[in-house]
């Protein structure tokens, strides 16, 4: 009988998650979540997280720090988003968020592949992150109001044209002496 009782009491403990490993089920490897802006918001699956320690090792050995790295890879993506692979140039942009989620620019460059896809609607949140975060960089704003008038161009939306003017006007008070804001607010003003 007491042996009964320690088989018994040595079963509770193992069986019960007193004495086990906690018990976490892999996440399932969504597809396709490279081509969304911040791979979608999604749990990434092991795959995945090893894809990305991977990534960051190259990196932390091929550039001095991982926002010239974030840098590098944008710029990358605009290649191609202005070649016209799309996809790709989304790609790019997530490597160069994954690296450095501070870089307002990321932001804006998401704002302005999703206007290049269609998606104004969806693109406005990435711009207005992107100002919220630099709000006295005058470039960046000269950057997000052009990205505004493409949502403009393509939708006919005045509400976008006016937010476009704004912000060209608040970075022209940061920076009067700026000639490209001034060429900017006089081509996109004439419209």
């Amino acid at each position: 009988m007491k042996s009964l009782l320690i088989f018994i009491s040595l079963w509770l403990i193992t069986y019960s998650g007193l004495g086990a490993q906690p018990f976490s089920p892999e996440i399932p490897c969504q597809e396709g979540i490279n081509l969304l802006p911040m791979y979608g918001g999604v749990a990434k699956c092991a795959g995945q997280l090893k894809a990305d320690e991977d990534f960051f090792a190259y990196c932390d050995e091929h550039f001095d720090d991982r926002e010239e790295a974030s840098e590098h890879y944008r710029e990358i993506g605009w290649n191609y988003m202005y070649g016209g692979d799309l996809d790709t140039a989304m790609k790019r942009f997530n490597h160069a968020w994954l690296l450095d989620e501070d870089n307002a620019a990321v932001y804006c460059s998401f704002g302005w592949l999703l206007g290049k896809k269609g998606k104004a609607g969806e693109a406005v949140p990435f711009f207005e992150k992107a100002v919220t975060m630099e709000p006295d960089d005058a470039d960046l704003l000269m950057f997000v109001a052009v990205g505004y008038n493409e949502l403009y161009d393509s939708t006919m939306d005045e509400t976008y044209h006016k937010r476009a003017l704004e912000l060209l006007n608040k970075g022209l008070l940061l920076e009067p002496d700026n000639a490209s804001i001034q060429d900017v607010i006089n081509e996109i003003g004439r419209k």
